[in-house]
């Protein structure tokens, strides 16, 4: 990436044009607190902050009619020709990003973005070569004070080769997520609809004055409404026509039309789930991180995550949703790649499993976290018996596992041998509590399981794909158009 500036000397930078680091924020919190974008313009030696109150701020400086008091005197600020101007990626700033760049295309301008994760990693290291100079209390205040938009800034001067330029390829996301966030409002708004006029259907039969029950049921009451409520009519209409323009939209963006597209069973309103959320696939180092972020990793104890009571989710619920969503349809089309994939994982679970177990309740989340673990450290740990009632069952099965391990490798190692010594000190400290038993391995849960190995295998694939295209360069000719 080539950026609109040089460097001249080790004392002084000097510019051929201005760098522009923006740091933008929702301009006010739930509790009312001011929170303006920054921005911060390095012009040669000269360093200038400002801030934007609200977006009638932010329009008039991507305009270049920002109007600023200084020394008495009014200027008009904003973005010039040959500025440079840096961004993070994702977050707010999407509407912020799409008009600075296509005000940047039309003034000889540049808008770069970066993940905020190559952010972080800029701000340790400037903290760092600061170790011999100062301590690391100076180090906290260092990491703490300096804003975002400054650091953007210098960042782009010392590291240009880590940022993405916003072009035609980076608006065209950025139109599809907008629009994706409309026909999901629009959607909302129709069920809310629709909810309202099945109450109203309800209320109307049940105090109708003649005491006669509606001709042909509640459903046929409820569908003669809607078919002739007109907010009903026009918010279906929207929908419509908002899924319409998404699909155009989702045409000019190669991750869509060159991957999603030719996955059968990826249908577009889940491949622009999926787009929308990831928006650059380089906000990622590696398929590890990918993975966390949508949802589909496994744990250190071996569960894949999900939302459950007092835990925190660390992963984006919509892409989840989405890729659960891709699951169901893998399974209903078992002729496909990824349906064959599918049915191959349920087949080897349900051969490494083929017998139901009843297993007492109280011991059940040990055991499963047994199960897992074991499985990580390769121990052969399919259980002999078909049922776990008693903590003897348990110290049996524990034992078996450990046998088998012994008799291959002789002895154990020293990770098995904490594995097996942290998991018999937890049996000897448990209490059953309950003689209650609950299914586990049936085919309904090895089914489930076999759903989220083929789209954590799936997403694997994308990640590598789609850093592929990526890695690609951009072909002009078929994106001179921004999507409307």
């Amino acid at each position: 990436m080539k950026c609109n500036y040089c460097l001249k000397g080790r004392k002084g930078v000097h510019f051929m044009s201005r760098i522009i680091g923006i740091q933008h924020k929702v301009k006010r919190t739930a509790q009312g607190e001011a929170r303006p974008t920054v921005v911060y313009i390095i012009d040669g030696d000269k360093h200038t902050s400002r801030k934007l109150a609200d977006e009638d701020a932010e329009l008039n400086f991507v305009l270049g009619k920002l109007e600023i008091t200084q020394a008495g005197k009014t200027i008009t600020e904003g973005v010039r020709e040959g500025d440079s101007i840096a961004m993070m990626l994702g977050g707010s700033g999407n509407y912020l990003a799409y008009a600075l760049a296509r005000q940047a295309m039309s003034v000889g301008a540049k808008v770069y973005r970066v993940p905020a994760f190559k952010v972080k990693a800029y701000r340790e290291q400037q903290a760092n070569e600061l170790t011999d100079v100062s301590t690391k209390k100076k180090q906290k205040k260092v990491k703490e004070k300096v804003e975002d938009s400054r650091l953007l800034a210098e960042m782009l001067i010392s590291q240009p080769s880590e940022f993405l330029e916003v072009d035609i390829r980076a608006l065209n996301v950025i139109t599809a997520t907008e629009l994706l966030r409309a026909r999901t409002d629009a959607m909302k708004d129709r069920i809310a609809c629709e909810q309202r006029l099945r109450q109203r259907t309800i209320g109307a039969v049940y105090t109708n004055p003649t005491g006669l029950y509606a001709e042909g049921g509640l459903e046929k009451a409820f569908d003669d409404m809607k078919a002739n409520d007109i907010v009903f009519a026009a918010l279906k209409k929207q929908e419509g026509q908002l899924s319409r323009e998404l699909e155009k939209a989702l045409q000019k963006i190669p991750a869509y039309t060159e991957i999603f597209e030719k996955v059968e069973g990826v249908g577009p309103l889940t491949a622009a789930r999926i787009i929308a959320c990831v928006g650059d696939i380089s906000n990622f180092e590696s398929d590890a991180k990918l993975k966390k972020f949508l949802g589909v990793h496994v744990m250190e104890d071996g569960r894949f995550p999900r939302q459950r009571r007092g835990e925190r989710g660390e992963f984006n619920p919509v892409a989840r949703q989405a890729l659960y969503l891709i699951a169901d349809q893998f399974l209903k089309r078992e002729d496909s790649v990824w349906g064959k994939k599918l049915r191959e994982y349920w087949a080897k679970f349900k051969a490494k499993h083929p017998q139901t177990l009843e297993i007492n309740t109280s011991f059940k989340p040990l055991f499963h976290t047994i199960s897992r673990t074991f499985i990580t450290h390769g121990i052969p740990h399919t259980p002999h018996q078909t049922e776990l009632k008693t903590l003897d069952d348990l110290i049996m099965y524990v034992a078996t596992a450990k046998a088998k391990v012994t008799s291959v490798d002789g002895e154990l190692s020293l990770v098995h041998e904490e594995v097996f010594t942290r998991f018999e000190d937890e049996i000897a400290k448990l209490e059953i509590s309950s003689t209650t038993t609950s299914k586990s391995f049936n085919s309904g849960h090895l089914l489930s399981t076999a759903k989220w190995r083929t789209v954590t295998k799936f997403v694997e694939w994308l990640f590598r794909e789609w850093k592929t295209l990526e890695a690609k360069p951009q072909n002009n000719s078929d994106e001179t158009k921004v999507a409307a």
